[in-house]
């Protein structure tokens, strides 16, 4: 069988060799009778060439394509990015907006700035405004939200150093919104505080919320400040008091504003 299929393949090689020959060597009568015998045939190796040549192209084109792909998936990731920032950007300025809206009413003046760092063992930030800015030690921080932070402690060329209501052994004059009392917040650390020094014979409930007073010379009034948890009364103390739950934590803020001038 082997040996059948090796004389068909050797006759067809000596017809196709002949075919050439007389293609090329035969008159031009001789030429064109035998490319009409065979033109099926070479329209048939044609159209295999050109199905192999478009699959070949095909294949560039998907290597094309495929790094078409990877080029904008690069460019969608870039502008992902992009609108992020610009969104963080909106965010900012709505911030500053908003502030500034509360400061064109005549309310306060402000400066707006950045949280660039915080000590390690003490409740202190350092932002991006200082003594360049008009920034000076005393002045109190407030976020947008008209919530109380904390006093300018130190001011820079550059920066500035914010001490925040919670640092250890801090006070600051405050008192219980809607109600006639006046008390004191001491600082306990690691965004911690407590309200001390209210009467026994006032009623003091958890859940009040605790606001600035002007008394302490820091602070405008009624900037909020926080909510008063786990009451300790007792019948045999002047005082009562209790935990405050602050509202500002700086894992919750980017930027505050530093009052440079209160009515």
């Amino acid at each position: 069988m082997q040996s059948i299929l090796k004389k068909h393949k050797l006759l067809a090689v000596l017809l196709l060799a002949g075919v050439l020959a007389l293609l090329n060597l035969g008159t031009d009568n001789v030429r064109g009778t035998v490319s009409s015998l065979f033109s099926p045939l070479q329209s048939l190796l044609w159209r295999a060439g050109q199905a192999a040549s478009s699959f070949t192209e095909g294949v560039f084109l998907g290597v094309e394509l495929q790094q078409r792909v990877r080029e904008l998936e690069a460019e969608n990731l870039a502008l992902s990015q992009e609108i992020l920032s610009l969104k963080e950007a909106k965010k900012e300025n709505d911030r500053f907006r908003e502030a500034m809206g509360a400061a064109s009413q005549g309310e306060f003046d402000m400066l707006f700035a950045e949280i660039i760092g915080k000590e390690i063992e003490r409740d202190v930030l350092l932002v991006n405004k200082g003594t360049a800015d008009g920034v000076k030690k005393g002045m109190p921080v407030i976020t947008q939200s008209r919530v109380a932070a904390g006093s300018i402690g130190e001011a820079f060329e550059h920066t500035s150093k914010v001490l925040l209501l919670s640092l250890s052994d801090s006070s600051s004059d405050v008192k219980i919104q809607g109600k006639e009392m006046i008390g004191v917040l001491t600082g306990q650390g690691r965004y911690r505080a407590r309200l001390d020094f209210i009467p026994q014979a006032q009623e003091l409930l958890e859940g009040d919320v605790v606001v600035t007073s002007a008394l302490g010379g820091v602070f405008p009034n009624n900037l909020l400040v926080g909510e008063l948890r786990n009451i300790d009364k007792s019948d045999l103390a002047a005082f009562q008091g209790g935990e405050v739950e602050l509202f500002f934590h700086p894992r919750k803020e980017n930027s505050l504003f530093i009052l440079t001038n209160e009515p």
